[in-house]
């Protein structure tokens, strides 16, 4: 026979399972303070990761489950313990505290999928999306530091807002690394600007993400990171293969893109430019790829040289590391060397050779729940999915 403590605790539980909107609220909010806790690179901020024990609490009495979707989640597990273990075993660290940093995006990660499985809807998550690329649009334009490859632009980043004193980049972003985030963003916005239109959803999501979109596209324009363009361009063909029904409005749209095309085109060319201009960003063009070539071989050497942990999470740049692993044209104490120039070579020199199959892992995983949801996903979920 069960007790009357047990019955009632069955009664509280039972309870808690109907109060899943204020339940997903108060949870949304915690998150939001770990994020504003890391937003600041301050290693006191460690300790913010308490918040996440009432989030997994009041996760597990609504809805019976830590995560929604298991597979993903044991990854995400993995990934913690991997940069757990790189604290001890890298040579080369900054302390405990930077292991926080994969806690806190694993976990952000988690809880923005089991969102999704609570609401039923991916249209919040649409939401939240499209503000992100909102905010990483305005750092774009507004906070990159735009090297001479934007010179023919210049007129137009004379015009842009001046937006410094961003926590841990308070002089701004490196325009190859703010492309990467753009390059990643813009296409989703796109996507969504088009299903948005055609399915004719809230007008307040259809202008929302065509501004985002636009917001994002002049970034990457203005910043010239040229991989990053080369990228975007390719997966907006795809989206307008997939997603723009076959009439006028797909030759518009890749009009459009053709057009852009050709004026980028244009711009690595150096065709907008004096003789003199062209020939110096011709120089400097041939040096960039000179020397991303010597650091693919600085990783490399990396690689060679630690091969089960790397040199440490955020230790490419360091002092140390740069001194063992000179990069020409990037001495101590002289220009930052940014980042490896390629993610997965990145994740390498971060977390060596289990980083590099965790990451090549988990990309693959992801592409397969997006077949998933192309294949099987009504036609909203569709267009997410593709975006």
């Amino acid at each position: 026979m069960r007790t009357c403590a047990s019955y009632k605790g069955e009664q509280i539980i039972a309870g808690l399972r109907n109060l899943k909107l204020p339940a997903l609220l108060l949870e949304v909010g915690l998150i939001a303070a770990l994020i504003v806790a890391f937003w600041f690179p301050d290693p006191a901020r460690i300790q913010a990761l308490w918040l996440l024990v009432p989030v997994l609490i009041l996760r597990l009495l609504v809805t019976r489950r830590l995560t929604a979707e298991p597979v993903s989640a044991l990854m995400y597990l993995v990934f913690i313990a991997l940069a757990m273990w790189n604290v001890s075993a890298a040579p080369y660290t900054y302390g405990d505290y930077i292991s926080g940093r994969a806690i806190m995006g694993a976990m952000v990660a988690i809880s923005v999928t089991a969102w999704a499985r609570t609401l039923g809807s991916l249209t919040p998550l649409v939401w939240l999306l499209l503000a992100l690329g909102a905010l990483v649009g305005v750092l774009g334009v507004g906070s990159a530091q735009f090297t001479s490859k934007s010179s023919q632009m210049q007129f137009l980043v004379d015009l842009m807002p001046v937006v410094r004193g961003f926590p841990g980049a308070e002089r701004g972003f490196n325009v190859n690394e703010i492309g990467g985030a753009l390059a990643w963003l813009a296409p989703f916005a796109a996507g969504m600007m088009i299903v948005a239109w055609r399915d004719r959803l809230t007008p307040l999501l259809r202008w929302l993400a065509v501004s985002v979109f636009a917001l994002l596209a002049l970034g990457l324009f203005l910043g010239q990171s040229r991989m990053a363009i080369l990228g975007t361009v390719i997966a907006l063909a795809g989206l307008f293969a997939v997603l723009i029904p076959q009439g006028r409005w797909r030759w518009i749209a890749f009009a459009l893109l053709a057009l852009f095309a050709a004026v980028q085109i244009g711009v690595v060319a150096r065709i907008f430019t004096t003789a003199d201009d062209a020939q110096a960003l011709a120089t400097r063009d041939e040096a960039s790829f000179e020397a991303r070539l010597r650091i693919f071989g600085s990783v490399i050497d990396i690689l060679r040289d630690h091969p089960l942990s790397g040199v440490g999470i955020n230790q490419l740049r360091s002092r140390p590391v740069r001194a063992l692993y000179p990069v020409e044209g990037y001495p101590v104490g002289g220009q930052i060397l940014p980042h490896a120039h390629n993610e997965i070579l990145h994740m390498g020199a971060d977390m060596g050779l289990p980083g590099i199959a965790l990451y090549l892992a988990w990309n693959a995983l992801a592409l397969w729940h997006l077949w998933r949801g192309w294949r099987d996903g009504v036609p909203f979920a569709r267009g997410v999915a593709a975006s």
